[in-house]
């Protein structure tokens, strides 16, 4: 991500002033810059949720409904009414899609998730997780 705010940063450099320390000349990245490359990141790189089947896109709304960033999926039954196979189908395409993250992963004991999903891209645009715009 860096990279790619010095890149718009070199590409708007026309429009910027020139600084100088200890006689070195060199441009600022400005916060112009950071929007643009999280624009251009998200579009280039992020996911939509056009992605997604229309039942995860269900689960993941019912996820963020639930108000609760980790949660384990007899908890995530009781709240939406779905079936064990129905919710292990989609949870898992969630999963690829890293929108969720299993957290606990030790023998005998029980499965916890963690949402990482926030409500990005509700508006039909690419996201990246963690960019905030």
């Amino acid at each position: 991500m860096i990279d790619l705010c010095k890149a718009v940063a070199f590409l708007n450099q026309m429009k910027k002033p020139l600084k100088n320390y200890n006689g070195i000349d060199y441009i600022e990245v400005s916060r112009e810059d950071i929007q643009q490359a999280t624009e251009l990141a998200s579009e280039l790189l992020g996911i939509s949720l056009d992605d997604l089947s229309l039942p995860a896109r269900t689960l993941l709304q019912l996820l963020l409904e639930m108000n609760r960033k980790t949660f384990t999926r007899k908890e995530v039954m009781d709240h939406t009414g779905w079936t064990k196979t129905r919710l292990h189908i989609h949870l898992t395409e969630l999963i690829e899609m890293e929108l969720v993250l299993p957290e606990s992963t030790k023998k005998n004991q029980l499965q916890t998730y963690k949402r990482l999903y926030d409500g990005e891209g509700q508006d039909g645009r690419r996201f990246l997780l963690g960019l905030r715009p």
